[in-house]
């Protein structure tokens, strides 16, 4: 903290006020299930996009962002290159270019996840729930 601070001009924030600070981008990046009934009513944010695992605690506060009008892009899309990486390492035969094509391929998932639940109201965690569950049932392709 103490370099992002002096080095770079960051705002050092206590913990208790993190969820009021107006940005962009809220991005939990250590501790899970932090968007809740409780800190949804202080973000000040447009976007939630973190990499801590299960960011959202439940789909009611998926509900209570898409009233709030903030975009959530659930961490199992967005981390998803690590696991791609990880899986031609172990699975195939490792091509660096399949790799990039594929994590390239995440902002075209989220893209669609956001369009769908522009276009049907659900919020994006449920929509990108859909989309795993219908690739886990039609294979990797779907």
């Amino acid at each position: 903290m103490k370099y992002a601070v002096e080095q770079l001009g960051a705002t050092e924030v206590p913990k208790d006020e993190i969820y009021g600070v107006e940005c962009d981008i809220f991005a939990p990046c250590a501790l899970g299930a932090v968007v809740n009934s409780k800190t949804i009513p202080q973000f000040k944010c447009r976007a939630i996009a973190g990499a801590a695992n299960n960011v959202i605690y439940d789909d009611a506060a998926g509900e209570a962002l898409k009233a709030r009008g903030i975009l959530y892009a659930p961490d199992f899309i967005i981390n998803g290159g690590g696991v791609i990486n990880a899986g031609q390492e172990a699975f195939t035969t490792y091509d660096k270019e399949n790799v990039l094509k594929q994590v390239h391929n995440i902002y075209n998932t989220v893209y669609r996840m956001l369009e769908e639940s522009k276009e049907t109201g659900k919020p994006e965690g449920v929509i990108a729930t859909e989309f795993a569950e219908n690739r886990i049932r039609n294979g990797l392709d779907a």
